[in-house]
């Protein structure tokens, strides 16, 4: 049976707004998966001047102009405890490229990333679904090498290394939709063959 929000309701029905129906967490966690794949940008670096020298930086935020999109992120996460930020785009450099305003919300940390991103993996397709499968990988290496002489250098590190590289390879090498077959009413065909294109994110 489906936990439901008993707060959270929306109209069934445009015409009879007295009409209403739960909405369940889980749907609220596809929900925000949803967003993840549009907006969402996972990353994973190895931080050069980090406090203790080099260490791995891991992020998850979802930017929007949107800022009802954002305040649904942020109900969704502490609907589940998850510890978040805000922050705000440079003001100049916005209105140097033109850009309208955005906010972005921040995940960081193991465990709030751990706890984020099992949240949405279920519901997660295509590269945003690898970006989080390797994310949490490497969130687990990382963390079965606490205590380990060394554990802390991520750069002597073959396997941070590794997970690292097939994060930034996720995010940037996708399917050329030119490859694909697209037929009206048929189910996209990727052929495993396609080239890939880089993408900007």
């Amino acid at each position: 049976m489906l936990e439901t929000l008993p707060n959270l309701t929306v109209p069934t029905n445009g015409d009879n707004l007295s009409t209403m129906e739960t909405i369940s967490r889980k749907e609220r966690q596809a929900a925000l998966a949803g967003i993840v794949m549009g907006e969402g940008c996972i990353s994973a670096r190895i931080d050069e001047f980090g406090k203790h020298g080099k260490q791995v930086d891991l992020k998850f935020q979802i930017t929007n102009t949107d800022v009802g999109i954002i305040k649904f992120c942020s109900e969704v996460y502490v609907e589940n405890g998850v510890g978040f930020y805000y922050a705000l785009h440079n003001k100049l450099r916005l209105e140097k490229l033109k850009q309208a305003p955005a906010l972005t919300i921040v995940v960081d940390g193991y465990r709030r990333l751990q706890k984020a991103l099992s949240l949405i993996l279920p519901y997660l397709y295509g590269n945003k679904k690898q970006q989080a499968e390797f994310m949490l990988q490497l969130i687990a290496h990382r963390q079965s090498r606490i205590g380990q002489p060394n554990g802390h250098r991520p750069t002597d590190d073959t396997e941070t290394v590794e997970l690292i590289r097939r994060i930034t390879v996720a995010k940037k090498d996708r399917p050329n939709p030119l490859d694909c077959i697209r037929a009206a009413n048929q189910v996209l065909q990727i052929p495993q063959s396609s080239t890939t294109i880089r993408s900007a994110e």
